[in-house]
């Protein structure tokens, strides 16, 4: 069950920001489960801009639910924010 911690910290790993308010986390809530949640992040217009090439597919999924999702379990703002940073690292290394 998606729940607004794990909406929330998609929003600040994913998209390196806070949500836009709470209505956009109630609604996002309503995702059936973790890949659905996964998917919908990185699927959005916002996160296709932010990463240089983005490759959907089994594989992404596999990534992310394996690598990513231990990430968005509730942690402190000060942890979440080196994720973040490491994951904005991370990507930008594989993109050079």
């Amino acid at each position: 069950m998606v729940t607004a911690d794990m909406v929330k910290a998609c929003y600040r790993v994913l998209l390196n920001r806070e949500s836009e308010n709470e209505t956009v986390v109630r609604q996002t809530i309503g995702l059936p489960n973790l890949e659905a949640l996964l998917l919908h992040f990185v699927n959005s217009p916002e996160y296709k801009a932010k990463i240089a090439a983005p490759v959907l597919g089994p594989s992404l999924i596999q990534f992310m639910k394996t690598r990513i999702a231990p990430l968005i379990m509730p942690f402190r703002p000060e942890q979440l924010a080196a994720c973040s940073a490491r994951i904005r690292r991370e990507w930008t290394v594989l993109g050079e």
